[in-house]
């Protein structure tokens, strides 16, 4: 895309880029690519964020007590120095390995927080969540709820993508999610579970696909997808900075090159 080629004939590093007081980072899909794990997360501490989300499958196999040594002992200056927050992904497989790394009750997969004037919605998309089950009326309370200026969504699957589970899992999920995510003005919606980078937008929402933390690259599958508008199939993180505007997302690579920036516009105000 033409995006990409200028982002790549201007590159701009991760270390151009300063620390920030109120930084989110976002990646995902680290599994058992540990030595790539080992370089985002060396590029995300740089940023010194305060949050981190994981987009899930943090591991290769759930069941692995030597993935989740592998995936603790990469991790554990982020989790020493920032707020982390897990999403659960297919690869944790409900196991009780994910529980007890992150203390989580196992009837309450979801949930959410609030930090900086951001509420974040945390779902399940290996629990249902179409009209009338549990988490679904949970969501649906929840994200009726709240006064934050922003809310940022953060499930696994994708809801819009191009990718080899995405182009799937879009047919199911949008049509279920996406009609409430515009009703209440949803700033931005990540996802991991396609190995790359990639960013849509649908009803002026960005739907980020941020699932380069190290398992094997995916190539782009559906390219004639009008929602989305870039794909780079790159490993990755994604730095979110709330400023008084909007949220402020730049994409860096592994290595500190900068793939792409966008900023998430805040909800309308109320009348």
């Amino acid at each position: 895309m033409i995006l990409s080629l200028l982002l790549f004939l201007c590159p701009w590093t991760v270390a151009q880029q300063p620390a920030c007081d109120r930084c989110i980072a976002v990646y995902g899909d680290t599994r058992t690519g540990h030595e790539v794990h080992r370089r985002v997360v060396e590029r995300i501490l740089a940023f010194k964020p305060s949050l981190v989300f994981h987009t899930g499958d943090m591991v290769g196999k759930g069941s692995s007590r030597k993935d989740w040594e592998y995936f603790n002992e990469i991790s554990s200056g982020l989790r020493a120095s920032a707020e982390f927050f897990p999403v659960h992904g297919n690869h944790e497989d409900h196991a009780p390995f994910y529980y007890q790394n992150f203390n989580i009750d196992p009837e309450r997969i979801w949930y959410s927080v609030d930090r900086f004037g951001v509420h974040f919605i945390v779902l399940d998309s290996e629990t249902p969540l179409w009209e009338d089950t549990y988490q679904r009326g949970w969501l649906d309370q929840d994200i009726a709820g709240t006064a934050a200026r922003f809310i940022v969504v953060l499930l696994h699957r994708p809801v819009y993508a191009t990718g080899p589970h995405g182009s799937h899992d879009a047919k199911v999920l949008a049509p279920m999610l996406a009609p409430l995510f515009k009703k209440h003005g949803v700033s931005a919606v990540f996802s991991g579970h396609d190995h790359a980078y990639e960013r849509s937008e649908v009803d002026g929402i960005p739907y980020v696909v941020a699932g380069g933390g190290g398992a094997p690259l995916y190539k782009e599958r559906k390219a004639s997808a009008p929602y989305s508008k870039v794909f780079i199939p790159k490993h990755h993180f994604v730095s979110v900075s709330v400023r008084p505007e909007g949220l402020f997302c730049e994409v860096f690579d592994d290595i500190g090159n900068r793939l792409d920036s966008f900023t998430a516009r805040p909800r309308a105000p109320k009348p």
